[in-house]
């Protein structure tokens, strides 16, 4: 079961609505790449030592725009050679006022010297079990970023290189903190990763990245968040890395999942809930008519916290939840599905393939051409009446669950109030027409009469009779306005 948890304050919103706008959207590969390209960029524009030192434990180059390399864990398989290898656990890349990058893992190196050169490094590859990558612009300068300001990314994994040029491995980490505005992000799962170091740093390729997301975090400075944990969502590099994207794709939900989505009153894009496959809960607030649901398949139930909605169910039984009482709400039909505002008035909340909206002091059933019509018609036919709420209730969730209405029908013609009706072992004539009274509101024609009393003689059972009246085209008719709008139950269970 997949969880999303939303909640956006105005302020936060806006500035992500804004800050989306006008920059190009993450995609994982994307974010990964910015990695691969920082560490290009530095070993193609850095050639030339100043100075250093490879002595170990611990070393060091400089280079003449002042930028500088260190090592850490360093250990010379050659010492004293002019030339050989050495690994290292930590590398950093250094370009003061604009980037530091840091490799954690084995690194490994070749090296040389002469007189004529000096030294000469060479990159051998090796395992990067974590890669981070720090911004370190000034503000105010050329590259700031004045929304979010610096960013520090980094990668968690394994990722391998047998020359320093060609990489694949695994990822299960992604995080992203920010100098400003986001408190920090992080991206869980099982990816992989490969390319071609080269090709990505010059923007002729990019990593082929793919996998399965298990979580999704981002917070921001004001207590704003996105979550989503416990997902099986299959990503590739293309794959927009934020909730807005996740959230419309119904690819990414197909278990019961719970998902709860709280937005401010004032939303300039769209925001889709796909809850796709499963039985979910799914509870919005705020987003007015930019915020919407499509539940899928799937007995699935919609928290309503407020208006200007629109809910389409899918498949399945569906219910609509409101915190009010019945008599709150105005719930009129409208375009093949319903739609529910306060009775004082407003915006409303469109409801389609929804069956069952839920109040705080009853139900009602609304769907007409489904369970609940063929229940109220039943009910027609076999009482002359109107089903009560809390028998409807409990004969709405036998049927939700299987329960078949010559099943329904057989329970009901042991009840007493039907017997008072139909009475016990009677004459055919006179319970053909006791059921035209009571199913169609009519004395019976004379056809009719004699069809169904010699469909008796011949073996119909009362229950089949009582059934096919019910779901008659006239039963139908003349039942559609009292259920035009969905009539009460009681929720039972």
């Amino acid at each position: 079961m997949t969880t999303v948890t939303i909640n956006f304050s105005q302020a936060t919103l806006s500035t992500l609505e804004t800050y989306r706008a006008t920059h190009v959207p993450l995609t994982l590969a994307g974010e990964f790449d910015k990695l691969i390209k920082a560490g290009y960029n530095f070993s193609s524009t850095h050639a030339v030592y100043t100075g250093g030192s490879l002595a170990g434990p611990d070393g060091y180059l400089d280079y003449p725009d002042g930028s500088f390399q260190t090592f850490s864990g360093l250990v010379n398989t050659t010492p004293g050679a002019a030339s050989g290898t050495f690994s290292a656990g930590s590398l950093e890349d250094h370009i003061s006022g604009n980037y530091r990058l840091v490799y954690d893992g084995q690194l490994n190196f070749g090296y040389s010297t002469s007189a004529s050169n000096g030294l000469l490094l060479s990159n051998k590859g090796g395992t990067i079990n974590t890669l981070t990558l720090q911004q370190l612009i000034t503000a105010g300068t050329a590259g700031y970023d004045n929304t979010i300001g610096n960013t520090v990314l980094k990668a968690h994994g394994s990722v391998t290189s047998s020359d320093g040029n060609l990489f694949s491995g695994v990822v299960d980490t992604l995080t992203r903190t920010t100098e400003l505005f986001e408190e920090g992000g992080r991206i869980t799962g099982d990816f992989t990763v490969s390319g071609n170091s080269t090709a990505i740093g010059q923007g002729s390729a990019s990593t082929a990245f793919g996998g399965t997301l298990s979580s999704y975090a981002q917070y921001y400075t004001d207590g704003s968040s996105a979550l989503i944990s416990a997902a099986a969502i299959a990503v590739t590099g293309s794959t927009v890395a934020n909730e807005q994207q996740l959230l419309a794709n119904a690819a990414n939900f197909g278990g019961d999942d719970s998902i709860a989505v709280t937005l401010p009153a004032i939303v300039n894009t769209n925001w889709l809930i796909a809850s796709g496959a499963g039985d979910d809960r799914i509870s919005i607030t705020g987003g007015g008519a930019r915020l919407s649901v499509d539940a899928g398949s799937g007995k699935d139930i919609i928290v309503m916290n407020d208006y200007g909605h629109a809910i389409d169910g899918g498949a399945g039984i569906d219910t609509a939840v409101f915190a009010g009482n019945r008599a709150a709400y105005a719930v009129t039909g409208a375009g093949g599905g319903f739609s529910v505002r306060a009775a004082a008035g407003g915006s409303a909340n469109t409801l389609s393939n929804v069956e069952r909206i839920q109040f705080a002091d009853g139900g009602l059933a609304l769907d007409v051409n489904g369970n609940a019509g063929q229940l109220y018609r039943l009910y027609q036919s076999a009482f002359n009446r109107a089903p009560d709420a809390a028998g409807a209730g409990f004969w709405l969730t036998a049927l939700d669950n299987g329960t078949t209405l010559k099943q329904i029908i057989g329970g009901f013609s042991t009840a007493q109030e039907f017997i008072n009706l139909y009475g016990v072992n009677t004459n055919f004539d006179t319970l053909v027409t006791a059921l035209y009274v009571n199913a169609l509101d009519r004395q019976p024609e004379a056809a009719g009469k004699a069809y169904w009393i010699n469909a008796l003689e011949h073996g119909l059972s009362v229950v089949d009779m009582v059934l096919e009246f019910s779901e008659s085209p006239e039963s139908h008719t003349l039942n559609a306005g009292l259920i035009a709008n969905g009539f009460a139950y009681t929720p039972y269970g």
